[in-house]
C-alpha cells in the first residue's frame, strides 16, 4: 500500500490544451521569464487554471535550469488586477522525492481534490471553481499541485 507524503515546498510557486488568448500567455511568459534569470521556459507546458480559486485565470509553466526543473505559477489576487509569480524547483531522477523521473516534464490542469487517501490537505478548501496541477515525467508517480490558503501559495504532495 502507498502511503501519503505531505511535502511543504522550499520555494512557491504542467500538458493541456492552453486556453485564453496568445496575448494572455505571451504577457504572463514574459512576467515569469523576468523574474527567473538561467530557465529556459517550455512554452508547451504553458497552462492556465483559477489555481487558487478566486475567480481569476492564474497560469504555471515548466522550465530547465541546470539539472532541474522549476514550476513558475503567476496566481491572481485582488480579482485579476495584480499578479504574482510564485516559484518552485523540482529535480529530475526516480531517487528524488521532490523530482519528476525524466524529462521532458509534462503540467496538466485537473479538479482540485482536498483528500487524497482519505486525508485532508493543510489550507485546501473545497472548491468545483478552482484548479490543481499534476506535474510529471516519466514512470514515477505524479507531483499533485494544490492552492493553499493558509500559506497562500502552491503546496505540492504525491503517493
Amino acid at each position: 500500500m502507498k502511503s501519503l507524503f505531505r511535502i511543504v515546498p522550499l520555494a512557491l510557486t504542467c500538458h493541456v490544451t492552453v486556453a485564453g488568448t496568445p496575448e494572455k500567455m505571451t504577457s504572463a511568459m514574459k512576467a515569469i521569464s523576468a523574474s527567473q534569470a538561467g530557465v529556459r521556459w517550455d512554452g508547451s507546458t504553458f497552462v492556465e487554471g483559477d489555481f487558487n480559486g478566486d475567480g481569476t485565470q492564474d497560469f504555471a509553466v515548466v522550465g530547465y535550469k541546470e539539472q532541474g526543473i522549476v514550476l513558475a505559477v503567476r496566481a491572481s489576487s485582488g480579482r485579476g488586477r495584480t499578479y504574482r509569480n510564485d516559484f518552485q524547483p523540482f529535480g529530475i531522477g526516480p531517487s528524488i522525492q521532490a523530482a519528476i523521473c525524466e524529462a521532458p516534464a509534462k503540467l496538466e490542469v485537473h479538479e482540485q481534490f482536498c483528500n487524497p487517501m482519505d486525508e485532508p490537505l493543510p489550507g485546501c478548501r473545497a472548491s468545483k471553481a478552482a484548479k490543481s496541477l499534476n506535474l510529471s515525467g516519466g514512470d514515477c508517480d505524479s507531483i499533485h499541485l494544490f492552492w493553499n490558503h493558509k500559506t497562500n501559495r502552491m503546496e505540492w504532495w504525491r503517493l
